[in-house]
């Protein structure tokens, strides 16, 4: 039997931290997690997956790399490989040379926006400065490739703080790219778009994840969390071209909705 003191609660002890991260993001994460705690072997693990990336240059070598949860650190976007392909495939083709990213959590699909955005894009990652993320946060910066520039805002996205925080970082710039894929409830989701509306270019695109409703009769993939935004999804896309990026119809959760702002 084991006795929990009020320090440590079956939620929050090692025991339970390790094995809820074996089960939910496997062994090589936990192994990450370890080598974080050790900063000789950090230092090496830190210098050799910043070298392997600079090889990455391509959108099809970041997927390949980032998909593959075989680097260490293993990064991963909580995606389906098909839709993020497409979203930077339209990325690819407007080369970005802003990004605001909200809710990064590993760092996958910031690693792969770096490499579909302009040489000299500035791309921010807003996301909860929870410990366990602590050490994907201080990776950020090392995707950055040319003359670009990574930086890491930590804290709720709906905070005035935050905000402020993103406009210090953009200074006079406006964003091109906004990727929203944070707080899940309606209530969020729609607190997310409209405190960044106004920092968005006159052309822009807002790209939200999960727009895929929960079903009855689906199924879901691990891990997989459509929440409310299917809601905010239904009302925002009356309001500008939009297109969606949706594999399987039939899977609670994913889907990417698409806005093709334009103000003039």
């Amino acid at each position: 039997m084991i006795v929990c003191t009020d320090e440590e609660t079956p939620s929050t002890g090692l025991l339970y931290r390790v094995m809820k991260t074996i089960r939910e993001d496997g062994y090589g994460v936990l192994g990450w997690m370890i080598l974080w705690n050790m900063p000789g072997l950090r230092s090496i693990v830190i210098w050799r997956f910043t070298r392997a990336i600079r090889k990455v240059v391509s959108l099809q070598e970041a997927l390949q790399f980032a998909m593959s949860k075989e680097p260490v650190p293993p990064i991963s976007p909580n995606q389906s490989e098909n839709e993020i392909r497409a979203l930077c495939q339209i990325l690819l083709r407007c080369r970005p040379r802003t990004v605001l990213e909200i809710g990064t959590e590993r760092g996958g699909t910031l690693f792969l926006f770096t490499r579909v955005a302009s040489p000299d894009a500035v791309l921010v990652s807003v996301d909860l400065p929870e410990k366990h993320f602590k050490p994907w946060h201080s990776l950020y910066p090392r995707f950055q490739q040319n003359k670009q520039k990574v930086f890491v805002v930590s804290g709720d996205s709906h905070a005035a703080s935050t905000l402020n925080s993103v406009r210090e970082v953009l200074g006079n710039q406006k964003i091109d790219f906004l990727f929203i894929d944070g707080d899940h409830s309606y209530e969020g989701v729609r607190r997310d778009y409209e405190n960044y509306q106004s920092l968005l270019n006159d052309l822009a695109i807002v790209a939200f994840h999960d727009i895929n409703p929960r079903r009855k009769n689906g199924y879901a993939r691990p891990n997989a969390y459509s929440g409310e935004v299917n809601r905010l999804w239904a009302e925002v896309r009356t309001k500008y071209p939009f297109t969606e990026i949706v594999e399987d119809p039939n899977e609670n959760g994913l889907g990417i909705g698409v806005l093709f702002v334009k103000r003039a």
